[in-house]
């Protein structure tokens, strides 16, 4: 009998092709034909298919797009885009542009058939490797048996990549924890942040405003105020250097961590808003911040993260939490106009011209509107987006959060 070595899924894969791999591969290997993406998509979502590698034909519309959307749903599955010789240079500059890894997304040329079969049995054992790997990896048990990583763990990498500066505080004003965008805009490595004062890290004639913000914080918190004037939970701040660079702060509220009370600051990088207007203050419209949008952060479950295309505004990516606040599986958000048709009647025009108006203006923003769930129920969502640029300063990619704030809306 003959092992089974892998199982590959072909996604309008013409019939010259099919034959050539049918008739090389034959031995061990078995191929599933798709005709178009959102059965396979589907299927993958719903775990019914296991397939090591993906080969798109060269005539799929959107190639690339879909790569990159299975291969979030199998992080081990290697693809295979067939093209024009003369295109594989320009998608493989569009996939490292859309993606921070397609070391597993390979752009072959389709004049070079007779060497795809070899391509293949490498991308599928490559596969296997990651498989293994991966299962190396995962941490065992008390009684050695090996154990899905925890939800605490996927939130930590959720909040390190997050396009918006996240920093945490103890009561002593001492900085515990914070993610990569925070480093960025304070401008050094994290060993030289880690426990030290935040005020380190501003101007003296910064300190005093920036132990008033906090303050003013913590007293509205012990008063139960939720009434406060927003200037006094965000302002901007010099960032100490000799570069000029310029922080929006806005004090989100408590946090536990670590059975220590803290408090949790956004950062944004304002630097370029600060230097075009000549470094003065601001306006308080730009300054107008939601407090339900930190609040929400603060307790660190109830954000849906999501990735789209900018031109087609058709969602790549989406937590799974999604399932849990509006009802829907996944794999539905992944196909076109999904979110889109749901949309309240009387907000649909106002926040898609909203996205395209931003996206345009490669400016993050954040919008609400009204959405229904699979029971038929609204619910006010918050969307805070992030434009994404490419090399060449044009809308790669948006991305960003969804937060459900029908509670507060019913206040």
């Amino acid at each position: 009998m003959i092992p089974q070595r892998g199982t590959v899924a072909l996604l309008r894969v013409d019939a010259r092709t099919r034959e050539l791999l049918a008739k090389q591969m034959r031995m061990g290997y078995r191929f599933e034909i798709f005709d178009s993406h959102e059965p396979l998509v589907s299927a993958l979502g719903i775990g019914s298919l296991h397939i090591d590698a993906l080969i798109i034909g060269e005539e799929t519309d959107g190639a690339l797009d879909i790569a990159l959307t299975v291969r979030k749903t199998l992080r081990y599955l290697q693809v295979i885009i067939l093209a024009e010789l003369r295109e594989v240079e320009a998608i493989q500059r569009r996939a490292e542009i859309q993606s921070e890894n397609t070391d597993e997304v390979t752009i072959w040329p389709s004049q070079h058939l007779h060497a795809l079969p070899d391509i293949v049995r490498k991308a599928v054992k490559r596969a296997h490797r990651r498989v293994r790997y991966d299962e190396e990896s995962k941490p065992r048990d008390e009684n050695g048996d090996r154990s899905a990583p925890e939800s605490a763990s996927h939130l930590a990498r959720l909040l390190e990549s997050a396009p918006i500066g996240i920093l945490t505080l103890s009561d002593a004003g001492e900085v515990r924890t914070l993610n990569k965008q925070a480093r960025d805009i304070i401008g050094l490595d994290p060993g030289n942040i880690i426990a030290r004062q935040i005020y380190d890290f501003f101007p003296v004639f910064e300190q005093k405003k920036l132990r008033r913000l906090l303050r003013h914080k913590a007293d509205d918190s012990e008063a139960g105020n939720g009434a406060e004037n927003e200037n006094e939970k965000t302002s901007v701040f010099r960032i100490l250097g000799d570069d000029k660079r310029f922080a929006e702060i806005i004090v989100a509220g408590p946090v536990e961590q670590l059975d220590e009370h803290c408090t949790m600051l956004i950062l944004h990088d304002v630097t370029s808003i600060m230097h075009a207007q000549q470094a003065q203050q601001r306006t308080a419209a730009e300054l107008q911040v939601s407090e339900d949008r930190f609040d929400e952060l603060a307790h660190a479950m109830r954000m849906i993260p999501w990735e789209a295309d900018p031109q087609s505004l058709r969602i790549t990516f989406i937590g799974d939490l999604v399932e849990e606040v509006m009802g829907y599986p996944t794999v539905q958000w992944l196909t076109r106009n999904f979110w889109i048709d749901r949309l309240h009647e009387e907000d649909r025009k106002v926040a898609l011209e909203q996205l395209r108006r931003n996206i345009n203006r490669l400016q993050n923003f954040d919008h609400e509107f009204r959405m229904y769930d699979s029971d038929g129920q609204l619910h006010w969502l918050r969307n805070i987006v992030n434009v994404v640029r490419d090399e060449a300063g044009q809308p790669a990619r948006i991305r960003g959060f969804i937060v459900d704030i029908t509670e507060g809306k019913a206040l």
